[in-house]
């Protein structure tokens, strides 16, 4: 299966495969989300929305500091007014006491302000389009801006602002809806006839977004026209992803009905799904937007607190039953065709009946070193570099073992091809930690095989540790030898 490239707009901004990861405002958009995605070759988003300019801008930089490129997703103040008495019936509903609703422009002009001073490489936009004069101080400023529209009326819109390009989003869609008319029920479009419709439109490179979890479907959209696809709900599982716990819960739970559209937990129409709170309030919520967002965030605080996901904004696009604990970069280079993951080769030190891990910064398991073949390169030499550039030891000749993962590469929710090198160290040396590696360690195989480390990589655990066991075992090593 070849891998999709990157092209146009998305391919100016640094990507090497046609996929965006979208901003997902409230926790799972993380820096380190957004990096991985960016090692996979595409281009992640952070979300603007809900932070404060200061908790933004330490995103930015921390973002700015992985060397991946990048986007910001703001929301363009566009309320949605609430009458005191629809708002007051509501919080009786919720058991909440009313107050004035809360009104706000989510710190628009100050992260503006933020992203023109210290610019991105591309800054988004949702819920509303911003004037003519604000795209092009960005522009100008050296940031792409692109719009995220769900209509060609829209895309006009957005086409007349003077945007570089167009998130075309469908209704199927996890979270918020970006439509600019709240107010108006969504139109049912299918998103690749929705891409055809706003290519004809408007002469803008389309991301299309909505219910994308397959590299069918992203081969699909690209076919009508789309440029890149823009997924949330499929990374919402992944360890990079800032999700709770209930909410990851949720995302896997059989019994999950399916996904419905509702205002009741901020007053706009979004994706989610179905749990006690969208089934009782869902028919009476009133539109208003921010002031219900305001209203239901301590309900939805506590049940997240709680680890009860039936008051959990669990939002939610259509392909969300798709979504895996995975890595994001084996996530979104499945989606772009990549038939293998990111760590193709890995060395296994074994020693007195224990077997060498590492540890990478920013993690919290531990795995055999590994790596990412490069151009032209073999398995072995690539064994050998890696482990001279992660844990500062030398490699002569390493044996080869064999594809000990193969199997794995067919079973579901894996893609792992993979070769295991198996290597002495040289007499005296002991592993020295460089590169990204934060901590290395000798584990007991016999432990490690019987699942007694649980900050193992399952599948070095389920899959190598056994088989170099077995192997250790069925051999006979010489007196005084390393093994």
């Amino acid at each position: 299966m070849e891998t999709l490239p990157a092209t146009g707009l998305l391919a100016r901004l640094g990507a090497t495969i046609p996929v965006v990861a979208a901003p997902m405002a409230g926790g799972p958009s993380t820096p380190a989300l957004v990096a991985a995605v960016g090692r996979a070759g595409g281009l992640g988003f952070l979300a603007g929305g809900y932070l404060t300019p200061e908790a933004l801008a330490e995103r930015i930089e921390e973002t700015r500091a992985e060397g991946v490129p990048f986007g910001v997703n703001l929301f363009v103040p566009n309320p949605v007014p609430i009458d005191p008495e629809s708002y007051r019936a509501y919080a009786a509903e919720l058991g909440q006491v009313a107050g004035e609703p809360r009104e706000d422009d989510d710190a628009w002009g100050e992260k503006l302000e933020l992203l023109l001073a210290s610019p991105v490489p591309v800054v988004s936009f949702t819920f509303g389009i911003p004037a003519a004069e604000t795209v092009a101080r960005l522009r100008g400023a050296g940031t792409v801006v692109v719009q995220s529209v769900t209509s060609v009326e829209e895309a006009r819109q957005a086409e007349q602002a003077g945007v570089d390009g167009l998130v075309v989003q469908g209704v199927l869609a996890g979270g918020h809806s970006a439509t600019t008319t709240p107010e108006v029920p969504l139109v049912d479009v299918p998103l690749a006839l929705l891409v055809a419709q706003v290519r004809e439109a408007v002469d803008l490179p389309v991301w299309a977004a909505g219910g994308v979890a397959t590299h069918a479907q992203v081969r699909r959209l690209l076919a009508a026209g789309a440029e890149a696809v823009s997924v949330g709900t499929v990374l919402l599982r992944t360890p990079e992803a800032g999700t709770s716990a209930p909410y990851r819960e949720a995302l896997a739970d059989p019994d999950r009905e399916d996904t419905l559209l509702t205002r009741a937990f901020s007053g706009r129409p979004a994706r989610a799904l179905a749990n006690a709170f969208t089934r009782r309030f869902t028919s009476v919520a009133p539109s208003g937007y921010p002031a219900i967002h305001h209203l239901t965030a301590p309900l939805r605080r506590a049940s997240a607190e709680a680890g009860d996901p039936e008051a959990v904004n669990l939002w939610a696009g259509a392909g969300y039953r798709l979504a895996t604990d995975e890595p994001a970069q084996v996530v979104a280079a499945r989606l772009a065709g990549a038939p293998e993951p990111f760590v193709v080769s890995a060395v296994a030190f074994v020693r007195d009946g224990a077997v060498l891990t590492v540890r990478k910064e920013g993690t919290s398991r531990f795995m055999l070193v590994g790596g990412k073949l490069e151009p032209g390169e073999s398995p072995a030499d690539a064994a050998v570099r890696e482990t001279r550039e992660e844990v500062g030891v030398e490699i002569a000749e390493p044996e080869l073992l064999g594809d000990l993962l193969a199997e794995a590469a067919n079973e579901p929710g894996h893609l792992v091809r993979s070769s295991t090198f198996l290597a002495d160290l040289p007499e005296g040396a002991e592993p020295v930690a460089a590169g990204e590696i934060a901590e290395v360690r000798w584990v007991p195989l016999a432990a490690a095989a019987a699942g007694e480390y649980d900050d193992l990589a399952p599948l070095l655990e389920h899959r190598v540790l056994p088989l170099l066991l077995a192997r250790l075992e069925a051999e006979e090593p010489a007196q005084g030898e390393d093994r």
